[in-house]
């Protein structure tokens, strides 16, 4: 809590060593090295969660993908990935946050539609919104709009709807959707607290009128 992640890893190593055999020595293992990539110590957490005993801990792959994307080789990450055990079915959660980890490795890979499509199986509107993203970035607007559009649908939380907005409308601005363009647009501007970025995405929504023929109201 206090930030001092080489303190805690220094203590979970050391409880380790007390009680290697002991009730809790998988999860001081697994504790040292995830404290250890907190204080971006990436080498030496890559090499705590190497220890083979950690094959047993049902985390153990998704840190030792962590700490290979952090190192920089996200196709160490995705073979770490590939060769761990399915989540358990009675675990949703853990499946899920596998395949949001699985989108980030793949995006920073250059795996774009690969990503969005990791993204979107996680489930929930998050996944959705990461989906249209990496979709955007790939180059896919077809697929962005549909993400975004899903993800609205879904009537998110102001948190999430102003931005599932802005990736339909640059979705559908690229698309050359000028309708819907402008009217996601107008729907961002109303949902940002913002008031210069509120006036940035209008300018967006008339632009996307004058670019439908609408020259009158752009």
């Amino acid at each position: 809590a206090l930030g001092r992640h080489a303190e805690a890893a220094t203590a979970f190593t050391d409880a380790l060593r007390a009680e290697p055999a002991g009730a809790h020595a998988l999860e001081c293992a697994l504790h040292a090295g995830i404290e250890l990539l907190a204080a971006s110590d990436v080498a030496r957490a890559r090499a705590a969660f190497a220890e083979p005993a950690l094959d047993a801990h049902p985390e153990a792959a998704e840190w030792r993908a962590r700490a290979a994307l952090a190192d920089g080789d996200p196709e160490a990450a995705l073979a770490v990935l590939d060769r761990a055990p399915p989540s358990a079915t009675d675990d949703p959660e853990r499946a899920r946050r596998r395949a949001r980890l699985r989108g980030e490795i793949l995006e920073a890979a250059g795996r774009g539609s690969e990503a969005a499509r990791a993204y979107a199986s996680s489930g929930g509107p998050s996944g959705l919104l990461e989906a249209a993203r990496a979709s955007l970035a790939s180059g896919d607007a077809r697929a962005a709009r549909g993400h975004a559009r899903a993800l609205l649908e879904a009537r998110p939380d102001r948190e999430l709807a102003l931005p599932a907005h802005i990736a339909l409308a640059e979705a559908a601005f690229r698309l050359e959707s000028w309708d819907e363009a402008r009217s996601a647009f107008d729907a961002a501007a109303a949902l940002e607290p913002d008031p210069r970025r509120a006036a940035r995405i209008r300018l967006r929504a008339a632009w996307s009128a004058w670019s439908g023929g609408d020259h009158a109201d752009a």
